[in-house]
């Protein structure tokens, strides 16, 4: 779920205060000073890395910890608002009466649902413990703050929608690249294992070799050396740099295609505003 209002219309004091958070939340300002505490958060995780300025660690800590408290109250207002976000109409009786924790539901198991708790569970974490893994846990907490950047980014809404568009058409891409994988993986270690046993001591080091060499990395660290391995071995790359170049044509179409349809839409709107605006007013 993102935090796209679509529609919604209050029909109780509930849903008035879900959509003036869900408005506030929305605002300018809001979205703009949540930005920068994000980009100044991150940045307090890279300097606190620096051996040199440990020195500022209680300045770090102070700007980590306001933070840190700011996004816990904006997770609990997106939690609280999250039935201002239409995903599903609420006009049946039976959604009626449960869409508020349907709703909530849907934003706790959102990919921005999910990163926006992950962000602050190490704030919360860290009134329990303050033992050395905790620690890290806070600066992973902090890291995946980056991806809170999604929410305010067209770019990630396009992508987002491009790949909704194509999902089918992934995932048949995927599903084939996992059958030869698993297939070249099985193999691999059957011809191998007799000649490098050290090396293919089971089918999972086979999995591994598969997929460095079908996604042609290759990093040497497991290579076939019978004949029929390198065949096989060959075979996979060539299969590789084929199959791999499916979903990147089918990602890239799409993707025209709705940069398409954005260029369509701003030429149309340009066109009516400049069609209202010169259209003569009665005097």
């Amino acid at each position: 779920m993102d935090n796209n209002s679509c529609g919604f219309l209050p029909k109780d004091k509930m849903d008035e205060r879900d959509l003036r958070i869900l408005e506030f939340l929305n605002t300018t300002w809001f979205r703009g000073s949540l930005t920068f505490l994000i980009i100044i958060d991150v940045g307090a995780v890279v300097l606190n890395s620096i051996t040199n300025l440990h020195r500022y660690d209680p300045i770090l800590y102070t700007i980590s910890f306001i933070s840190a408290l700011i996004f816990t109250l904006e997770y609990i207002l997106r939690l609280i608002s999250a039935p201002a976000i239409c995903d599903f109409d609420p006009r049946e009786e039976e959604t009626k009466k449960h869409y508020r924790l349907r709703a909530r539901v849907l934003y706790f198991v959102s990919f921005l649902g999910i990163v926006d708790l992950i962000s602050i569970s190490p704030f919360v974490a860290s009134f329990f413990s303050d033992d050395f893994f905790v620690r890290d846990l806070i600066d992973l907490g902090r890291v995946v703050l980056i991806f809170k950047l999604l929410r305010y980014s067209h770019t990630y809404r396009m992508i987002k929608d491009v790949v909704r568009a194509v999902r089918y058409e992934l995932l048949i891409a995927i599903m084939l690249s996992s059958i030869i994988v698993s297939f070249s993986g099985i193999l691999i270690y059957y011809i191998e294992r007799g000649a490098q046993p050290e090396k293919f001591t089971n089918v999972g080091e086979g999995f591994w070799w598969s997929i460095i060499t079908y996604t042609t990395v290759g990093y040497g660290d497991v290579v076939p050396i019978t004949p029929l391995g390198k065949f096989l071995a060959g075979f996979i790359a060539v299969i590789g740099i084929v199959t791999l170049m499916l979903p990147t044509g089918i990602l890239s179409s799409a993707l025209l295609n709705k940069l398409q349809q954005e260029n369509a839409k701003k030429i149309k709107e340009e066109e009516e505003k400049n069609k209202n605006s010169q259209t003569p007013t009665p005097g």
